[in-house]
């Protein structure tokens, strides 16, 4: 996070890179709420994970900031004038569905309003001058097991983690690439787990 912030205070287009489920939009929010911590109100957040209409993107951007939706040249101009000097950080989740548009926006935003920064959160980079793209890394070992002990307990509380069972739920934990969503995922079948084990069709996790 810390490397992150550094980033973002040095390049104005930061966009956060990776496959489905690997914790971007969880890493742009942490990054966000800090931001917003430290200068309230400096944060405005656009989520276009429903978003298949390149249309939409700066009409959703604008009624991110409060501002009235019209035609898409007219909206443009619009957040052109709203912000202004302002110094804002505007967070782009899910730009893939419409990946020309964001950079469309990015581009002519950045470009006349020098304050501005972005996040962008997105299977790929928007592919526009001065983005520094932040490929999201799988989570650590450990913190894998740790987060499928979580939320296995979550769906299962007798489930808990032992000697025993951590190298199944290592192997498991490994085997999704160390994908966020996809450990959740499968922590919240765990009790469909134990039962194929007690009756011999695996052994990947014994109870507590």
């Amino acid at each position: 996070m810390a490397d992150l912030g550094a980033l973002l205070e040095a390049q104005r287009l930061v966009t956060l890179t990776g496959v489905g489920g690997s914790g971007k939009t969880r890493l742009a929010a942490e990054l966000a709420l800090r931001i917003d911590w430290q200068r309230p109100d400096s944060v405005a957040w656009v989520e276009l994970a429903p978003c298949t209409d390149p249309a939409v993107v700066a009409q959703r951007t604008a009624a991110a900031l409060s501002l009235r939706a019209t035609a898409e040249g007219g909206t443009v101009d619009a957040l052109v004038e709203a912000l202004g000097e302002r110094d804002l950080v505007l967070v782009i989740d899910n730009c893939e569905h419409v990946i020309a548009a964001c950079a469309d926006l990015a581009r002519t935003l950045l470009l006349r309003c020098p304050r501005l920064r972005f996040v962008a959160t997105s299977r790929e980079p928007l592919g526009i001058p001065g983005e520094r793209v932040w490929p999201v890394p799988p989570i650590a070992a450990d913190d894998a097991v740790r987060l499928f002990a979580e939320r296995a307990a979550a769906a299962d509380p007798t489930f808990a983690l032992t000697d025993e069972n951590r190298p199944a739920v290592a192997e498991i934990c490994q085997r999704l690439d160390g994908i966020p969503l996809a450990i959740e995922l499968a922590a919240a079948r765990v009790r469909v787990l134990r039962r194929e084990a007690a009756r011999g069709a695996g052994h990947m996790i014994s109870g507590p």
